[in-house]
């Protein structure tokens, strides 16, 4: 409510303006329970989504990637090199080369490798990328892993698809 003042400063009225929200209000309607499908499957699913600034090296980790990996949120740095750490160490070169040779070339990222929790466990996990780019500089990447148990394929170590 705003005052209405005459030329000597008097109140003489009030005017009040409102504005009809309904439309934004079902958006996030909308965008609250299509994050909460995405957060059931994720979970369900045994399936991650992350993102990679390039330009700042931060990453972004939906909360099921903790689990995929075997960490708590305060466990994972944010960082290139926090996730490298979490592969298994046979498999590191080769989801190194792959990633720069995504970043490169703008081939596709397709991989399979082992991941190791802080406990010893060695799971495998395919991962999947697109690049984003702006004026021609990869900016964004949006991953996505899939963590499951397999048997001995591969000799034991990582698979580029």
């Amino acid at each position: 409510m705003s005052p209405i003042r005459d030329a000597k400063g008097n109140i003489v009225g009030a005017s009040k303006i409102a504005r009809d929200i309904t439309r934004r209000k079902r958006v996030e309607v909308a965008l609250r329970e299509n994050e909460q499908r995405l957060r059931l499957a994720t979970q369900t699913g045994k399936l991650g989504v992350w993102d990679w600034d390039v330009v700042t090296n931060r990453i972004s980790w939906s909360d099921s990637l903790y689990a995929i990996h075997g960490v708590r949120p305060d466990q994972f740095d944010g960082t290139v090199e926090g996730f490298a750490a979490l592969i298994h160490p046979e498999d590191q070169g080769l989801v190194s080369a792959a990633i720069q040779r995504t970043l490169d070339k703008d081939v596709p990222y397709e991989i399979e490798f082992r991941a190791v929790h802080p406990d010893g466990v060695v799971v495998w996990l395919f991962t999947n990328a697109t690049v984003l780019r702006d004026g021609g500089r990869p900016v964004l990447d949006a991953w996505c892993h899939y963590g499951y148990q397999r048997a001995q394929a591969h000799g034991g170590s990582a698979a580029p698809k």
